[in-house]
């Protein structure tokens, strides 16, 4: 049977939602802590489990899978400064397989290791140029200089004189054929 409770706890958080026979937050539910915080999805044994979205109050905005209380597997992180991270989590850390957008436009995308950069990634500079790289508790260990992309051999445009003279020459040799072809009879009009 499924208990729907509003509580107020002596800390000045409020649950609205679901609890279990013994009171505690079990399925879905919207914790609101004292200082503005809000988690609203699924509970298991008074603890954050399962599927939810989690918004403090400065705005920064978890949406993702929980595991007892902590941010565990797969969720997006979207950040008031722009910064937007997208992968896996391990207890509150980026953990596994991520992806991280910078607010200046820079990318990382790779392994992360107890919230650092650890392992292979790719990064992408501000101006589009990628590189593989190896990271180390945070910082990159490794990473060779971009190839730039060959330029292209610039068009040269003749000038019209010189386009002009070439049709000339043109049409004075084909005038001197037609000449020495008339001239040896081999041509009639």
């Amino acid at each position: 049977m499924v208990i729907e409770k509003t509580s107020k706890y002596p800390n000045g958080d409020t649950y609205i939602g679901h609890v279990d026979n013994d009171g505690q937050r079990d399925g879905q539910g919207i914790l609101t802590k004292a200082n503005g915080d809000v988690y609203e999805g699924q509970f298991k044994g008074g603890m954050r489990h399962g599927e939810g979205k989690y918004t403090w109050a400065d705005g920064d905005v978890y949406d993702g899978e929980f595991g007892y209380d902590f941010m565990h597997g797969k969720g997006k992180m979207k950040c008031i400064d722009g910064t937007v991270y997208d992968g896996e989590w391990s207890n509150n850390k980026k953990h596994g397989k991520g992806k991280m957008k910078f607010k200046d436009g820079q990318e990382y995308d790779g392994e992360w290791q107890g919230g650092e950069w650890q392992g292979k990634g790719i990064f992408k500079r501000k101006d589009g140029t990628v590189n593989d790289v190896v990271c180390n508790n945070g910082q990159v260990v490794h990473m060779p200089e971009p190839t730039p992309a060959p330029t292209p051999a610039p068009l040269r445009l003749k000038r019209s004189t010189e386009v002009i003279w070439h049709h000339l020459e043109a049409l004075l040799v084909l005038g001197a054929l037609i000449l020495i072809l008339w001239g040896c009879g081999l041509w009639r009009i």
